[in-house]
């Protein structure tokens, strides 16, 4: 197998793979055959001009990959060689062995491994450098990737490793964060997560596509409780506005794309290039309907919530472009039929767009975008509003979900007539004489910032209309904050109507 950038599974299939990893060690001075002098191990272009003629010769041992042969890749100073057979790669270390005597090289041994790829050997061969052993590895990092021996635990592993770092890093964000600055808004919370968190939750999706459904369980999760804390609504809300408010993609569809944008670049390389020969020998394995890293891309992409979508064998990177569209599409009908469907978010159904009340007919929102409100730099007005729409509040026809209580028997703890839901707490209810000047305030805020004609506008139109116009409008959306922050904190002062 090579690094992780070339499909492994040829090996897999036909036969056993040996790979070893060597650590180059060089003295502080030393001179190539070009007669220049390199006293600096770190400077890349001088190591590879120094690397630029290592010999390790072509065998019938040696990965193929589109007809081409693979026998080492180096990455700096850190070498790969592979074969099929044990005694092909006893050949191959002996070679670079002598290549290394005789331009003053030395191997660390100490940081030097083999491992066997796919299944372990039943008699364990021993490889030897300078009749050094070199020692086998299960587990082990190379090029930024989790490697193991047996190949169906790779993904797993790598998974949990970058979940591990993702939590970590997402604990510090709220933990450290918030008790220095009170919080984290969300606006910059959302920076920090593509910038920190996204980067080890997307590591490797384009080697190793999430194949099953199972595989990235801990990344929804980690992702799922990150925006959580980041918009400050509790575990019990729906899952999808949290992508659908933030702009934030699901983790599965974020993947997805990257892969595919690597399936482009991939095909996109000239003839002979080792990517497009990995890819290339992937594609002529699904095709012949053997297992390869194209069949595990395809599965992501047709596993994927909202119907999926078949990327087919693509041999050249002119559809890559409208495969993408097609994932997005797909995100977009997903979130959509599921916030619809949701009886917890009828306040996220029927959006609109930003500049409503400039509208004649005014036109609908995206499905998913960082919303204005959470912009509002007010912490507990932004708070009060983002769980009013995502139902996280106190209101009855909340609260009582959880006792099996009917809807129609979540009465008002005011008016004892209606349902408490969240229009009518917000805009109906006259049980007690402090909601009318919360409702006067917010008039008198919408008046003052859109004028006479916008509440005459607002005062025609169903609830529902006028709710989502104050919430789309970024110059009023902060006066209905306020607002929903007065109306909650009222209905909170006294217990819930049961019974």
């Amino acid at each position: 197998m090579g690094g992780p950038i070339f499909d492994t599974y040829r090996a897999v299939y036909d036969y056993m793979t040996y790979c070893v990893r060597l650590e180059g060690q060089y003295s502080d001075l030393f001179t190539s055959d070009m007669g220049v002098l390199i006293g600096d191990p770190a400077s890349p272009i001088m190591w590879l001009l120094y690397f630029a003629d290592v010999s390790i010769p072509e065998s019938v041992d040696d990965i193929l990959l589109n007809e081409t042969r693979i026998s080492h890749l180096e990455q700096a100073d850190d070498i790969v060689i592979f074969a099929t057979t044990a005694e092909g790669l006893q050949r191959k270390l002996d070679a670079f062995f002598e290549w290394c005597c005789r331009n003053l090289l030395k191997i660390n041994g100490s940081k030097s491994w083999w491992m066997p790829l796919g299944s372990r050997p039943i008699d364990i061969p021993v490889f030897r450098v300078n009749n050094e052993v070199v020692p086998i590895e299960e587990k082990k990092m190379y090029v930024g990737m989790l490697l193991t021996s047996s190949l169906a635990r790779d993904q797993r592993a790598h998974v949990a490793q970058k979940v591990e770092k993702a939590h970590r890093i997402s604990c510090l964000t709220f933990g450290i964060l918030d008790r220095k600055c009170l919080e984290v808004p969300p606006r910059p919370a959302r920076k920090l997560y593509m910038g920190l968190v996204d980067p080890h939750m997307t590591h490797g999706c384009e080697v190793m596509p999430d194949a099953t459904l199972c595989g990235t369980e801990q990344l929804e999760r980690v992702q799922k409780t990150y925006i959580r804390k980041m918009l400050r609504v509790g575990p019990k809300v729906c899952v999808v506005p949290l992508y659908t408010e933030t702009g934030l993609s699901p983790i599965r569809f974020r993947r997805a794309d990257l892969a595919v944008r690597f399936l482009g670049y991939a095909l996109q390389q000239k003839e002979g290039d080792l990517v497009g020969c990995a890819v290339r020998d992937s594609r002529a394995l699904a095709l012949a309907g053997k297992k390869s890293w194209l069949g595990d891309l395809r599965k992501a992409c047709q596993h994927l919530h909202g119907g999926g979508v078949d990327i087919g064998f693509p041999d050249s990177a002119d559809g890559i472009d409208d495969v993408r569209s097609a994932l997005k599409e797909c995100e977009k009908r997903y979130l959509r039929t599921a916030t619809e469907s949701c009886g917890k978010l009828p306040l996220l159904t029927g959006r609109l767009h930003e500049n409503c009340f400039a509208q004649a007919a005014p036109r609908p929102a995206p499905v998913t975008a960082f919303r204005s409100y959470l912009k509002i730099r007010a912490r507990e007005h932004r708070t009060a509003l983002t769980r009013f729409l995502f139902s996280d509040h106190m209101l009855a026809v909340e609260r009582l979900r959880y006792e099996n209580v009917p809807r129609a028997r979540r009465k008002c703890r005011f008016c004892r007539d209606a349902v408490e839901d969240e229009l009518h707490a917000l805009f109906e209810c006259d049980g007690h004489e402090e909601l009318n000047g919360f409702r006067l305030s917010l008039l008198d805020d919408v008046r003052r910032v859109k004028g006479e004609g916008a509440v005459i506008r607002l005062l025609e139109r169903p609830l529902e209309d006028v709710f989502q116009m104050l919430l789309a409008d970024g110059d009023t959306v902060s006066a209905l904050a306020r607002c929903v922050h007065r109306v909650l904190r009222c209905f909170e002062s006294i217990p819930i109507l049961r019974g």
